[in-house]
């Protein structure tokens, strides 16, 4: 086998190696928080809850995102590989379609939006194997682990 070939052949076993090294994480649920605003992420899943929720997606002066409609006010829960703008104005979702990973959709808080997922309880003081423990300050009388946009 000539050196060209054996090194283009490493090359390729390589690649997959490195970009699922660059990808994983401890898969544990976590909290998120920069200059005040928390974002909670969830562990990833296989799983998938169907219910749709709609609202404005507001930051509450606590400082944890939620969405508010027809006078409740809902913590979110956002999937794994979401993140928060630099400017703190909009919440960046993947998609999670299989087809096409690198799908995002950007939340703008202040507006209305549309999730899919589920609700959820969680429990005080006790984090679950989904979802991190959430800080004190937020309000988790009614959380929504979403699922995608």
């Amino acid at each position: 086998m000539s050196d060209l070939l054996r090194a283009a052949r490493t090359a390729a076993l390589a690649l997959p190696v490195a970009l699922l090294a660059a990808c994983s994480g401890d898969g544990a649920p976590a909290v998120v928080e920069a200059d005040g605003t928390y974002l909670l992420l969830a562990a990833p899943s296989d799983g998938a809850m169907e219910a749709r929720a709609v609202g404005t997606l507001t930051r509450g002066e606590d400082g944890c995102l939620y969405l508010d409609a027809d006078e409740q006010h809902t913590l979110l829960v956002w999937p794994a590989g979401t993140t928060l703008d630099h400017d703190e104005t909009a919440v960046t979702v993947p998609d999670g379609a299989p087809l096409q990973p690198w799908a995002t959709t950007t939340l703008v808080i202040g507006s209305d939006v549309e999730v899919g997922g589920g609700g959820v309880d969680v429990p005080a003081d006790s984090p679950t194997s989904v979802v991190p423990e959430v800080p004190d300050a937020c309000d988790t009388a009614d959380v929504f682990l979403v699922g995608r946009p």
